[in-house]
């Protein structure tokens, strides 16, 4: 693979994980990128890559494909699963990597306590995470304060009181559930606003926070201001969670739809106790017609009768057609129940939008590697026009240029673009003339194609084979110069 064949994919100044592959095609290296265009960019530089083992890893890619994720965030956590999934030959792994820390509220328990763990889904308690930086002890502990609830280390019985002290009581920092001082009801009513919050809603939380983060810093306890700001960090985390990572331990695929004339793309990702660890995408062609409950009919027949896994739950974005028969069948096909569903929750609607953003890219991207497929009548047309003018090679891109003013008034230059003998109405253009003053043609269409050619530097990739101008030899002469 080459810059050419990266250049060919476009992919996109968007946060995402990206998968090399070797000729077999295994997996060789998974990495993340903020942005995935400059970071693939940068793999192959015209001097290359200046370490050895990043060379020997150009040197066996021979193709490669990304996920557009919504975060940076999300690509971190993404590029973890499929590491430790993969286990590509070029990339680091530690066998005893640490895992990522996770708020845990014991819902189980009469009286529920907030901690942090590294071990989660151990128990029917409520998760949140994972999270990557900061305090995430003392965050606990703030919450913990500003919702008044029980910070022992021991689960509270209330039929059995066994504490007759306790330092967070008598330092009003707890209603002293473990020593009977408040109800259960009363107390389940505050466990109701930590989940309020964490899942979401009013933050009452921060403006404390950053109170106190300010009152620190004016008395000059930078230490504790700076203990604040993190703490302040990790309460934005906690309200913005990853989507690449579920707390729910369930096993389920989710199908995100894209479309484009009669064209169409899927993206189908597949979750695994909460991870995502991989996807699968294809473009549906002849798809225009058809409405879009008819292609999502398709797709899961089409896709769930080859020799794939079927989860117990399918996500998609709108019930297909004939859903009774399509569950029916695809309850034979697994062998158990199967179920459709829409995305309700916030986590999975946001899986959703990425699903459908990378269907998206995907569809734009086989769209555009059609077009460059000339018939074979636009190809008998070029290579005439390549003869007449005396051309090197059929010209792939065509600009035209043309001048309008009203004796020197309200001057315009325009351009239109043929791509493979097509036109390219997405480039056209129209530019506003700014250096010339009264009726001069030449002068207008050499800032024109000045003002145009000078961005070939930048985007070298629209470099026009042919160009056409208006008039004669004038302006022909004029634009020479400029070239």
């Amino acid at each position: 693979m080459n810059a050419a064949d990266l250049k060919r994919l476009n992919p996109p100044d968007r946060p995402g994980v990206y998968l090399m592959r070797d000729d077999r095609p295994r997996i060789i290296y998974v990495g993340k990128a903020l942005s995935l265009r400059k970071r693939l960019a940068s793999y192959f530089r015209a001097n290359g890559p200046e370490d050895p083992k990043t060379q020997a890893l150009v040197a066996r890619i021979d193709s490669l494909e990304f996920i557009v994720t919504n975060s940076e965030l999300d690509a971190l956590i993404l590029e973890s699963t499929l590491i430790k999934k993969h286990r590509p030959r070029y990339n680091v792994f530690m066998r005893d990597d640490k895992s990522y820390p996770y708020l845990k509220l014991t819902v189980q328990e009469t009286y529920p306590r907030l901690v942090s763990t590294r071990k989660p889904f151990v128990d029917e308690a409520r998760y949140f995470g994972p999270f990557l930086a900061g305090s995430l002890k003392e965050t606990t502990r703030t919450l913990s304060r500003h919702f008044r609830l029980c910070q022992v280390k021991q689960v509270i019985d209330p039929n059995r009181r066994t504490r007759k002290n306790c330092l967070y009581y008598q330092m009003g920092q707890c209603d002293g559930a473990c020593l009977g001082q408040v109800s259960a009801e009363a107390y389940a009513r505050k466990v109701r606003a930590l989940l309020d919050f964490l899942e979401g809603g009013p933050d009452e939380v921060s403006p404390h926070v950053e109170e106190r983060m300010r009152q620190a810093a004016g008395e000059q306890q930078f230490e504790e201001a700076a203990g604040l700001r993190d703490q302040l960090g990790v309460l934005q985390s906690l309200r913005h969670q990853t989507v690449v990572s579920s707390t729910e331990r369930n096993d389920y695929d989710l199908i995100g739809l894209a479309r484009s004339g009669a064209s169409a793309g899927v993206q189908i990702l597949h979750i695994r106790q909460g991870k995502l660890e991989g996807r699968r995408q294809f473009h549906l062609q002849a798809a225009g017609v058809h409405a879009l409950t008819e292609i999502l009919a398709q797709t899961l027949t089409q896709y769930y009768s080859q020799p794939v896994t079927i989860p117990p739950v399918i996500m998609v974005p709108q019930k297909p057609e004939d859903e009774k028969v399509i569950l029916a069948w695809l309850a034979t096909q697994r062998k158990g129940r199967v179920a459709l569903r829409l995305p309700r929750t916030r986590e999975a609607r946001q899986l959703m939008k990425m699903a459908e953003t990378n269907a998206w890219l995907n569809l734009k991207q086989s769209i555009s590697e059609a077009a460059d497929e000339l018939s074979e009548e636009d190809a008998k047309i070029l290579k005439d026009l390549a003869a007449r003018l005396g051309l090197s090679g059929p010209p792939r891109r065509v600009e035209g240029y043309d001048i309008s003013n009203l004796s020197g008034q309200d001057a315009v230059g325009s351009r239109v673009v043929f791509t493979q003998g097509q036109p390219d109405q997405a480039q056209y253009r129209r530019y506003r003339i700014q250096s010339v003053t009264g009726p001069n043609d030449f002068a207008m269409l050499q800032e024109v194609l000045f003002r145009r050619l000078k961005r070939l530097k930048d985007e070298p990739q629209d470099t026009p084979d042919l160009i056409v101008v208006d008039g004669g030899a004038g302006q022909l002469s004029a634009v020479r110069l400029v070239l």
